[in-house]
């Protein structure tokens, strides 16, 4: 649970009572529309920024939380993204990495 934001599956079965959630951003998919029901972390949000990265296009999407994805420049130009466009991600729960606040 994100402190006023969403609500996240993570495999496991041990967890810090407060912390950080790390994800690669290659793990993270994207989407224009919304997922199949049944996805393990479905959230709908924003696309915030929009830049030229080392590997094509990097996005920094509000969902709740930001979340920074770096894209291909073929997948950016599939999606179509502007900044405000709508835009869905997905991440399995095995993708999903907690972190004590404190190593």
């Amino acid at each position: 649970v994100c402190e006023g934001g969403p609500v996240f599956r993570i495999s496991g079965n041990s967890f810090p009572e407060e912390g950080l959630m790390i994800l690669k951003s290659d793990a993270i998919k994207l989407s224009n529309s919304e997922p199949p029901a049944g996805s393990d972390n479905c959230l709908n949000g924003v696309v915030r920024e929009i830049s030229p990265s080392e590997y094509g296009m990097e996005v920094i999407v509000d969902a709740g939380e930001k979340f920074f994805l770096d894209l291909t420049a073929s997948d950016f130009r599939l999606l179509q993204l502007k900044e405000l466009s709508p835009v869905w991600l997905t991440f399995t729960k095995e993708a999903a990495i907690a972190l004590p606040e404190r190593i």
